[in-house]
């Protein structure tokens, strides 16, 4: 895969840069990061063959900004679509994103950070480290370690878990949506309390408890499908607002995003209820 070699600022990057705030901590750290030593710390990483790959600041941009924000990828390469700020840092623009690069996902940063690998990183590191140094922000002669252990947030990733979990970033989706002028859709049922009383239940011991999850798991699934209707509601509504040219520029750039996220959040929620589905309609025929 080529590298592609893009500094020319683009009229839609000039008109993003009139829009932003120049306060704003992603625009000020923007200015800082020394964006061409890590191009040219990065580029032996490919060739000069092949079809271009995307910006090496597109990609370590989105790093820094996951870690950041303590996102996924999946995350990441929806918010860059709908977040100007995030399309500063990362050197983009609207139009680049839904053209030449409109095939970023999710996999492009694995398949990035799998082709530079540890020394790849070890290499921006040090660029980072070295101004850190020039201005005097931490002493190259002193390195202070911290020897706590730091808790993490992680899961197995169990149907029932998957199910409440899809249902919460769908409707934090339609809130965020209804936030920026999208007409809200009625009767939106969030499951909150109801769905914490499933789960202790699925969770508690005893003799029974098998059936309780696969009647546990069930409920779920209906709170999702539920869910899921009304977001394809509110899909519909915003992508109608749009249409009508009913909001302004930075509103339309976010609903947009926000349209892509909830349609990535659909099409994974139907596939865990599908997957459960296939498993309880297996476990009855035994």
């Amino acid at each position: 895969m080529a590298l592609r070699f893009e500094r020319q600022l683009t009229f839609g990057s000039w008109l993003r840069q009139g829009l932003l705030d120049p306060a704003h901590k992603l625009f000020r750290l923007a200015a800082v990061i020394d964006w061409e030593a890590i191009h040219d710390a990065l580029a032996p990483f490919y060739s000069r063959l092949g079809r271009k790959a995307l910006p090496l600041r597109l990609m370590v941009g989105l790093h820094f900004l996951k870690h950041m924000e303590d996102l996924s990828d999946a995350q990441c390469s929806d918010r860059v679509r709908g977040d100007l700020y995030w399309m500063h840092f990362c050197g983009v623009d609207v139009d680049s994103l839904k053209g030449k690069y409109a095939h970023l996902n999710s996999s492009s940063m694995t398949k990035f950070r799998n082709r530079i690998g540890d020394r790849g990183w070890r290499s921006v590191e040090d660029i980072m480290r070295k101004y850190l140094i020039e201005t005097k922000r931490i002493d190259a002669k002193v390195m202070a370690t911290d020897s706590s252990c730091m808790e993490k947030n992680v899961k197995y990733p169990t149907d029932s878990g998957l199910l409440d979990k899809g249902r919460q970033n769908l409707l934090k989706g339609m809130e965020i949506l209804k936030g920026l002028g999208v007409n809200g859709v009625r009767g939106v049922r969030t499951y909150a309390r109801r769905s914490k009383q499933v789960v202790l239940l699925m969770m508690k011991l005893g003799k029974d408890r098998a059936e309780r999850i696969q009647a546990g798991t069930l409920e779920l699934s209906r709170q999702a499908r539920h869910v899921i209707g009304k977001s394809e509601q509110m899909i519909r509504s915003a992508e109608a607002a749009l249409n009508r040219g009913a909001m302004g520029l930075m509103d339309a750039i976010a609903v947009e995003g926000w349209i892509s996220y909830l349609k990535e959040q659909n099409k994974l929620l139907k596939q865990v209820i599908h997957r459960k589905s296939s498993k309880l309609h297996t476990f009855s025929n035994l």
